[in-house]
């Protein structure tokens, strides 16, 4: 026998059965594998659209400790990698990938510890330092959509999946560097592999993937010991269907242990702190938890301030974030419920007991966020996929069931039918259109159903933080109930001011959020209690809500109107108000010894009442350099024309502006113990020798005068 021979009997060719099963499966995984892609590039391309929109409130923070934790790593203080308890290692390992290593090190206090926002470049690193977690959000759409078709079949996973992609509340926080974005991804991938696992005969990657998940949730955010008491739950309620034999109940307990001693391998890798110290760590894991997730926080509910909102919040906020589709989806699951099979119903009730589970546990702690309760909503997706998917089948049972009866009456009435082939071909019509015409209803029906979650995203695709359900009455409803606003809108103000004139140089901006609006703006954003020195001043929308620095806003509220005002999606985010360090100018036309003249001034403080300690700037603009070197002296003068304080610049120092006209600039500070009083401020031109040219009258006459005032000023005592 041959050589070639012997191969052929020691490995006989495969069947055509087995080859056609093979080629089965290969392009089974194919179209797997060509749905995830297709859903994560979709998802990722909505995530990743005006990704530099808008700054919010925390993400400074965690640039700063995302470079700090690099910082620590580098120098080898693996302790010092606990930064602060959430525990946000998994935020800041994001972050990390995003801004890359010289980005992080300019951020760290290696560099300083001065605020982020104040760094040069911060915009661009946070812009950086969000993009991974654009795509890690995507990628839980995906695993989301083909979980869901493991779970649930490939109808109501894909379309859930689809849902999500385009969900408002999941797509704002996908954009943010922060940490409720990538808890939810991870928690949601960790109970829906867990289901597959224990409840859907899923194998063993499917575990492997959930104690993965598990892990970098644990390494996220405190809430994620959620997934200790419900992944328990979804094995026990498997071995209720699928064993309930005794003898296999350590089996089961020795998975859970290979479940949870993979979360913790995970924790360990990616956090240095865990690995050095692992039970102090953890002791100031639960210690930080108790002290702030526990704890109270401004809040306003249903119109009123408040510490704690209730048990009704999280009820209500969801029914405000959750896009309608996907509301009409979940209620259509509900409604759906008999027509499910037994297995998915068995999913169908885990998946809610983990949605209502997670909101009683949230619904706790005092301390209360609509972001809080984002793990859910991926579930809630697939939930709503399931109950439009079914809604859709039983639409077109009814269909098929028409065609039944249709094609049942044709065969007892042929012969009529023959009799009367006009009247046949109309009732025929009737009945067979649709039929024929019920796979593209089915799909027609839930393409509209992504059309018309696509269309509730694209109002706000570039602030989609600032949805609200049109339900509910929208924006203009949200923010009269709850609190409104992360940062969003002072992207808007920022430009807005940038705009402006600034004959004194770059504004000072007083506002609560002043470290998202440094991040926008040319100027310096400074805190509301700096107010008088501030050129402008913004009141953003939570802060009236909370009635946070009530006393220094009340001045600019009942003065008058704002000079700009942001509004997004029916919600009044920011007003923005001339502040008491504003510039004053006044035209001029002050002839100094027929040599020149000054043709306007501008004064900040505008509102001309100064302190001891402070400075007073001065602008000074002439028709044209002097022909000599005159120099200008600018005083605060007392009634006797004593100077209290002056500066002398010459004259056009700062050069000309945009209409050629030379310009000084001088600054004065009122001196410690100047007393209260009123002075003022006053202007000369002195020649080379230090003589004072006369101010020359409108008739030509010289009255003699070399002072000439420009204001009268206040000053006040210190505080």
């Amino acid at each position: 026998m041959s050589g070639a021979a012997l191969a052929d009997t020691a490995h006989p060719p495969p069947d055509r059965q087995s080859v056609t099963l093979m080629s089965g499966r290969l392009a089974a995984s194919c179209r797997v594998l060509a749905v995830g892609f297709s859903m994560f590039v979709l998802a990722a391309a909505i995530r990743l659209f005006a990704i530099d929109a808008y700054v919010t409130i925390d993400e400074s923070r965690w640039v700063q400790r995302a470079s700090d934790f690099s910082a620590h790593m580098s120098q080898g203080n693996l302790t010092e990698t606990f930064i602060i308890g959430h525990p946000g290692v998994t935020t800041m390992w994001t972050a990390l990938i995003g801004m890359g290593p010289e980005r992080a090190r300019h951020f760290s206090f290696l560099e300083g510890r001065e605020d982020a926002t104040r760094r040069t470049g911060y915009f661009e690193a946070l812009v950086a330092a969000r993009r991974p977690f654009a795509l890690v959000g995507a990628l839980g759409v995906a695993a989301v959509a083909l979980l869901g078709w493991r779970l649930l079949g490939p109808g109501p996973g894909i379309l859930g999946g689809l849902l999500i992609a385009f969900e408002p509340f999941l797509v704002a926080h996908a954009r943010v560097a922060h940490l409720d974005s990538g808890l939810t991804t991870s928690m949601t991938i960790g109970a829906l592999a867990a289901l597959v696992y224990f409840a859907a005969g899923g194998s063993w990657p499917y575990l492997l993937l959930s104690g993965i998940a598990t892990g970098l949730a644990f390494l996220t955010k405190a809430p994620s010991v959620y997934l200790v008491g419900f992944v328990p739950l979804a094995a026990g309620v498997g071995w209720l269907l699928t064993d309930r034999r005794l003898a296999t109940l350590p089996r089961f307990a020795g998975v859970l242990i290979l479940w949870g001693l993979v979360a913790a391998g995970v924790g360990v890798l990616l956090w240095p702190a865990l690995r050095v110290d692992p039970i102090g760590t953890v002791l100031q894991l639960v210690q930080f938890t108790e002290r702030v997730g526990g704890g109270e926080h401004d809040n306003l509910f249903l119109g009123r301030p408040t510490d704690d909102p209730g048990l009704s919040f999280y009820p209500f906020t969801l029914a405000l974030r959750l896009a309608p589709v996907t509301l009409i989806g979940v209620v259509l699951a509900a409604v759906s419920w008999r027509r499910l099979h037994a297995h998915q119903r068995n999913v169908v009730l885990l998946l809610a007991l983990y949605c209502l589970g997670f909101m009683a546990m949230m619904s706790i702690g005092a301390k209360k966020f609509d972001r809080y309760l984002l793990p859910i909503y991926p579930v809630l997706g697939l939930l709503a996929g399931l109950g439009l998917w079914s809604a859709t089948r039983a639409v077109q049972m009814r269909f098929e069931a028409r065609r039944t009866r249709f094609d049942a009456e044709c065969a007892m009435s042929q012969g009529a039918m023959n009799r009367a082939p006009t009247a046949a071909a109309s009732v025929g019509a009737r009945f067979i259109a649709p039929v024929t015409n019920v796979s593209v209803l089915s799909i027609s029906a839930m393409a509209l159903a992504v059309i018309v979650q696509a269309f509730t995203l694209l109002p706000v695709v570039r602030y989609p933080l600032a949805y609200y359900s049109p339900l509910l009455g929208g924006g203009s409803f949200a923010d009269r109930l709850i609190l409104v606003g992360w940062g969003e809108g002072l992207d808007q103000v920022g430009a807005w001011i940038d705009a402006q004139p600034r004959p004194l140089g770059e504004p000072t901006v007083a506002t609560s959020y002043h470290r998202v609006l440094q991040a926008q703006l040319l100027g310096s954003a400074i805190p509301l209690e700096h107010v008088r020195m501030a050129d402008y001043v913004v009141v953003y929308v939570n802060t009236l809500q909370r009635g946070d620095e009530a006393a220094v806003l009340a001045p600019f509220l009942s003065g008058g109107a704002p000079e700009h005002v942001v509004r997004i999606n029916g919600i009044e985010y920011a007003r923005v108000y001339l502040g008491p360090h504003s510039p004053v100018t006044v035209e001029r036309g002050l002839n100094f010894a027929n040599r020149v003249t000054l043709v306007r001034s501008t004064v900040a403080p505008g509102s001309l009442d100064v302190r001891p300690g402070e400075e007073l700037t001065v602008g000074l603009r002439w028709t044209h350099a002097a022909g000599e070197r005159e120099r200008t002296v600018v005083a605060i003068l007392l009634p006797t024309e004593q100077a209290v304080v002056q500066s002398a610049r010459p004259l056009g120092a700062d050069g000309p502006d945009e209409n050629g006209q030379p310009g000084d600039i001088h600054r004065l500070v009122v001196p410690p113990r100047t007393p209260p009083g009123t002075y003022r401020l006053a202007i000369r031109v002195e020649d080379p020798r230090g003589r004072g040219l006369p101010i020359m009258a409108s008739d030509g006459a010289t009255p003699g005068n070399e002072w000439a005032t420009l204001h009268e000023l206040t000053v006040s005592p210190s505080p």
